[in-house]
């Protein structure tokens, strides 16, 4: 199914490219082109992928969820419309519990030389993160910076 919305979208998007600028048009796509158990369960899955991976800010929820808002209250099943409502307080709790000022939430990374760490190893320091990926091309575009506030820091208790 996810395949043949992508070419449906994919036809869209090269008709008309502005298309691209709606961040909710693959949701309206699903909503027109899809019926009955089919259309829900794929509503459902994008709404839920939406609010986790598209949902950065406290703003960004709020637009989110008004957009939302018509395609949860045209869903029949109860349990879509409730898991939805409840992925948006969640994502709500995770935000105000990461707000700048806040501490950090206990989590652990793995490194590249296979060596795991908590957060908690590092208590009463000052600790810089930057999680990016060998495929992004600004991510590596940054490591020069990256070394530089290494040397900088690097004796710096």
């Amino acid at each position: 199914m996810n395949e043949y919305l992508d070419y449906l979208l994919k036809l869209d998007y090269d008709k008309d490219s502005t298309l691209l600028a709606n961040n909710f048009y693959n949701i309206e796509k699903i909503n027109q082109t899809l019926k009955g158990k089919i259309r829900e369960h794929t509503l459902y899955n994008k709404l839920i992928g939406k609010i986790h991976y598209a949902t950065g800010n406290f703003q960004q929820l709020n637009e989110t969820r008004e957009k939302a808002r018509p395609y949860v209250a045209s869903l029949e099943n109860r349990y879509f419309r409730q898991a939805i409502e409840n992925a948006f307080a969640e994502k709500e709790k995770l935000l105000y519990r990461t707000q700048k000022g806040q501490p950090a939430p206990p989590f652990a990374l793995k490194s590249d030389n296979d060596m795991t760490y908590s957060l908690s190893d590092f208590k009463g320091k000052v600790i810089y993160l930057d999680l990016w990926a060998s495929w992004c091309a600004p991510c590596r575009a940054q490591i020069p910076d990256l070394k530089k506030i290494y040397d900088t820091y690097k004796n710096d208790d």
